[in-house]
């Protein structure tokens, strides 16, 4: 189902049944609500990202969780790079593969190449790193994405892509982003959830993404 309230505002929304390893079926309703503005060579665009659980029963911790989260994936090469600001070690971790050989500190900010070299890598971050950019040298591309707080109660969770048998570690990922040697990359962010998480609960986020050409 697709709305428009008006030139510069939108919302979409799907029922969609989710399964969990245990192969319980999660009945849920997905909603995007987006608006924007432009200026010259610049686009700000504000995403509400939804997820409202339909089951008539409470899910555990342990039965799963919901959390809304969007990414953005681009052609990535020779001068592309991810910057974010310098908060802390601890702030920031790797997923998957090290990367520490692709990243530089400079100033406040660190520097993670994305050019397509090297091996694939996820870096996670925790809600202390306020943004993410994405920087194509080539093209002047610049690409900026935040979100706002999470609303009393909620918590970011553990994202990362693990075998179902495996527990999720404490670690919660507010910003990610993905370097791929093929060429592409992603930057994300990702929502909160409590539990238990009752019938007709529902998560968001608001995530700002700002694309300009300099």
């Amino acid at each position: 189902m697709l709305t428009e309230h008006s030139p510069a505002t939108a919302a979409i929304a799907a029922e969609i049944d989710l399964i969990n390893n245990q192969g319980l079926g999660v009945p849920t309703i997905f909603q995007r609500e987006i608006s924007f503005s432009n200026s010259e060579n610049a686009i700000s665009v504000t995403t509400t990202e939804s997820i409202e659980y339909l089951g008539s029963k409470p899910l555990t911790q342990q039965q799963g969780a919901l959390v809304p989260w969007s990414l953005c994936q681009f052609d990535s090469g020779p001068g592309c790079e991810v910057v974010f600001p310098n908060t802390g070690q601890n702030s920031f971790w790797d997923m998957y593969d090290p990367s520490d050989a692709r990243r530089t500190l400079q100033g406040d900010l660190w520097h993670s190449a994305t050019d397509g070299t090297g091996s694939r890598y996820q870096i996670g971050m925790d809600k202390s790193v306020p943004w993410i950019e994405f920087r194509n040298a080539k093209s002047g591309l610049i690409v900026r994405r935040s979100i706002t707080p999470l609303s009393a109660g909620l918590e970011h969770i553990d994202i990362t892509d693990r075998d179902p048998s495996e527990t999720p570690t404490d670690k919660g990922v507010c910003l990610s982003f993905y370097s791929d040697p093929s060429g592409f990359m992603e930057i994300e962010v990702a929502g909160g959830c409590n539990w238990p998480i009752k019938p007709h609960s529902k998560f968001s986020v608001t995530v700002h993404t700002d694309y300009s050409i300099k």
